[in-house]
């Protein structure tokens, strides 16, 4: 890391002509940087040019100073006034010499005794990996604005670990990137992530000349046959980041699950078959957006807006402040879907469908919404034909919000036609097991990998919050 730091980072400045010398760091990562420029001139990196007489501060050594001109007569500071240096004794212009200011401990140093011989080096031709890649990653990430930590370089038993990088927006991307890395060790080196940091997301970028493809549980993993092609790869997934727009839902256990969250313009199913539940999550994902200027929209379909914010205060929640500052809107669907005569060719349903789609769009513009509840969704399905379903969904693709539906089924077993247009569906339902009552959470379908089980027991913590073990 000290070859970059010297050649792109905190020690370019002391670069001049391709030329440094007397970095003034007393140590880097707890090693003498006397001797890992030993080592990085011995691995051809760089080459000792010349040697250079260097004055220390004789109160603390530094080696820093700057210049202050002081009066001959009265020994005092000169002032700068009328662009003019005057004695601010005299106030006149009076022969002054410059002083020696140490920039660490503030002394006057009027004659340095403290002396010692500096090496200079100059960069040879001679290209290292690490760093160079190091630089076009950072310069990737500095192109797009993104807020990113650099960990350091960690060597693994058998394979190159270069670097590793966290990228934060919306959620932590954990990033390692690796040269020539094989499976087993990159699963066996590689960092657990904490449960309890929700939204962080694991990717593997490794650079494999041998053109070998494996899958890692549980990590995003991206291969390069070479440098080029992982730039390629790298900038892309950048892209995807500043692009793609994710919405955490709001309930941690959860947001840890999906990863890298809720996507725009999609539709995310949570079925249920026997959870009264369901209603917490639906109202914890509208106030998770309403605290983060993402205002939403609760349609229901079957209650009441009384019902929902009654239930809504069985959890200790009063959605009615979210309502009164306009972050979150109750749209009651019930008599509109009524007065539709489901009978109808599928012209006619179609035409409700748009009439449907067309006054949501107008709320979502009202109230601003970026995120919309649908509680639940076979009612505005108009029947069980699938071109009408088709039709709602495209429509509800279209509204510019990531959209979280209920969908009621029989049993756990279940497969409903909407399977085939959520991105992503959780189900929720309560079960007997060893005449015990419990709730349990099926992770059914997502759009991004999902490490180890997929079937978990719903619990409240002592915080009250849902967990899933």
């Amino acid at each position: 890391m000290l070859l970059y730091e010297i050649k792109y980072g905190r020690f370019s400045n002391f670069m001049i002509n391709n030329e440094f010398y007397n970095i003034s760091d007393p140590s880097y990562l707890d090693i003498d940087i006397k001797s890992l420029l030993s080592k990085l001139e011995s691995s051809g990196y760089i080459i000792k040019s010349a040697e250079r007489p260097v004055l220390k501060c004789n109160y603390c050594g530094n080696d820093r100073f700057f210049a202050i001109p002081y009066c001959n007569e009265h020994g005092m500071p000169m002032e700068l006034k009328d662009n003019k240096i005057i004695c601010p004794v005299t106030g006149d212009i009076e022969a002054y010499k410059l002083m020696d200011i140490c920039s660490s401990c503030m002394k006057l140093n009027e004659s340095m005794k403290s002396m010692e011989i500096s090496e200079s080096y100059k960069l040879t031709e001679k290209k290292n990996f690490m760093v160079e890649l190091l630089h076009d990653a950072i310069s990737i990430l500095n192109e797009y604005n993104l807020k990113y930590e650099i960990g350091g370089k960690i060597s693994g038993i058998k394979t190159e670990h270069v670097f590793n990088i966290i990228i934060k927006k919306d959620f932590s991307y954990l990033i390692d990137i690796y040269y020539g890395g094989d499976v087993k060790v990159i699963t066996e080196h590689h960092y657990s992530i904490p449960d309890d940091v929700p939204g962080s997301y694991t990717v593997v970028f490794n650079i494999d000349e041998n053109n070998s493809e494996f899958e890692i549980p549980g990590i995003k993993y991206i291969k390069s046959v070479n440098y080029e092609e992982f730039l390629s790869n790298f900038k892309k997934f950048v892209l995807d980041i500043v692009n793609n727009k994710s919405f955490m839902f709001g309930i941690p256990a959860l947001d840890n699950l999906i990863k890298t969250g809720l996507k725009i313009n999609n539709v995310y199913g949570f079925e249920t078959f026997s959870s009264g539940n369901i209603s917490y999550f639906l109202v914890r994902f509208l106030i998770y957006g309403a605290e983060n200027a993402e205002p939403g929209i609760y349609i229901t379909t079957r209650n009441s807006p009384d019902y929902i914010i009654r239930n809504a205060r069985s959890y200790n929640i009063d959605l009615e402040k979210y309502i009164d500052s306009k972050n979150i809107a109750i749209m009651d669907l019930n008599s509109t879907i009524e007065k539709i005569d489901l009978g109808s060719d599928y012209y006619k349903l179609s035409g409700h469908i748009s009439d449907i789609l067309n006054e949501i769009s107008k709320a979502v513009k009202k109230y601003g919404a970026r995120r919309l509840v649908i509680d639940s969704i076979e009612p505005l399905e108009l029947g069980q034909n699938q071109n009408i379903i088709r039709y709602l969904f495209n429509g509800l693709r279209k509204l510019d919000c990531v959209i979280v539906a209920t969908k009621y089924i029989d049993n756990i077993d279940s497969h409903p036609i909407e399977d085939m247009y959520f991105s992503g569906i959780g189900v929720m339902g309560t079960m007997i097991t060893n005449g015990q009552l419990h709730e349990i959470f099926i992770l059914k379908k997502s759009g991004e990998f999902i490490p180890g089980k997929k079937v978990f027991d719903v619990e409240i913590d002592s915080n009250g919050e849902f967990v899933f073990r």
